[in-house]
């Protein structure tokens, strides 16, 4: 049994034998019931249907007088998400965002991954497995209509998030309008930070003279994000996809070392320091200044100590000893 199942079950047995709070103001909601024998038409096709269980329900006070469904029967919102999904080039969560604007209804990330589901699992509707979503407390306690996705996008609440927060009327902390002018609306805090400081590292590594480098590091930065977001979601082929779009990108950038003034002759230096330059960088003989990696593994001083010397010893007679582990006699008789 997983951590996550672990948890699960934990907090199920928890709440089982928690003693209940009662909450006396609670009311069970009426429903307004229509005639027997009435007809239910798609606003879209024009077809009658003889219940509402072929349209999808709303939590939108837009839909209220209509049992609280919306209008479109599920069969033409499966049609238009489709076409949204070929209108934005195969992009599937900017055409969620379109039909959440559509039907009223929240968008979130987190909406937009629980619905993708596993790599291995299909899903033929995902629109019906995003809207059944938006029942669940989880994501209905954050929002219920396309107003509070807005809100989330204009006033996303923070907390300790250095140099992507700010302050606004109201005295909340929330994104900062610099990061939102620069890298959209649609990511979550954490993702607008890690943004913003992974740009900062790659910043320092382009030129000022090629433009194109900018453009560069911000799809890396971003495609990470994406990265993140697969891995969340156990998404492996969408994970390896991501990697190999930011390796190519990378090496399009072609990004260069930045000067820095560390003594490299010092014979103290952490190895470390120069293996982790070779691999972000560049490879020790395209390096500007190549001999400072020469034998940094000590390949070549094994070599020569423990199989020239030996061999040399064999075929020629000569008893030369290892410099490191010979122990010369003193005069001592001890």
């Amino acid at each position: 049994m997983d951590k996550d199942k672990r948890t699960k079950k934990g907090q199920v047995l928890n709440n089982s034998r928690k003693k209940a709070t009662i909450n006396a103001s609670a009311k069970l909601r009426e429903e307004k019931k229509d005639p027997p024998g009435t007809l239910y038409r798609c606003s879209n096709c024009g077809e009658f249907f003889k219940d509402q269980k072929n349209f999808y329900r709303s939590m939108s006070p837009l839909f209220a007088g209509n049992n609280g469904y919306f209008p479109v029967c599920k069969s033409c919102i499966k049609k238009y998400y489709d076409y949204l999904v070929e209108y934005f080039s195969g992009n599937e969560e900017k055409a969620l965002d379109r039909m959440c604007s559509v039907m009223d209804l929240y968008y979130s990330d987190g909406l937009a991954v629980a619905s993708k589901g596993s790599s291995t699992s299909i899903i033929q509707n995902r629109v019906a497995s995003y809207i059944s979503k938006t029942q669940m407390k989880q994501y209905s306690d954050k929002g219920t209509t396309y107003i509070d996705t807005i809100k989330d996008r204009v006033s996303t609440t923070i907390n300790n998030l250095d140099d992507v927060e700010e302050v606004n009327e109201s005295g909340e902390k929330v994104v900062s309008q610099r990061l939102i002018k620069q890298w959209g609306f649609g990511y979550e805090p954490e993702e607008y930070s890690f943004l913003d400081n992974h740009y900062k590292t790659l910043k320092t590594q382009i030129s000022d003279d090629d433009p194109m480098q900018e453009i560069y590091i911000k799809d890396m930065c971003v495609t990470k994000v994406m990265q993140s977001r697969a891995q969340k979601a156990n998404d492996a082929d969408k994970y390896d996809k991501f990697q190999k779009s930011y390796q190519t990108t990378a090496k399009a950038a072609n990004l260069k070392p930045v000067e820095k003034n560390n003594d490299f002759n010092n014979p103290d230096e952490a190895w470390g320091t120069y293996i982790g330059l070779i691999e972000q960088y560049s490879p020790s003989d395209l390096y500007q200044r190549p001999k400072l990696f020469v034998d940094i593994d000590s390949i070549k001083e094994y070599y020569e100590r423990f199989i020239v010397r030996p061999f040399k010893n064999f075929f020629t007679g000569s008893r030369e000893q290892d410099k490191e582990f010979n122990i010369t006699l003193g005069d001592s008789n001890d």
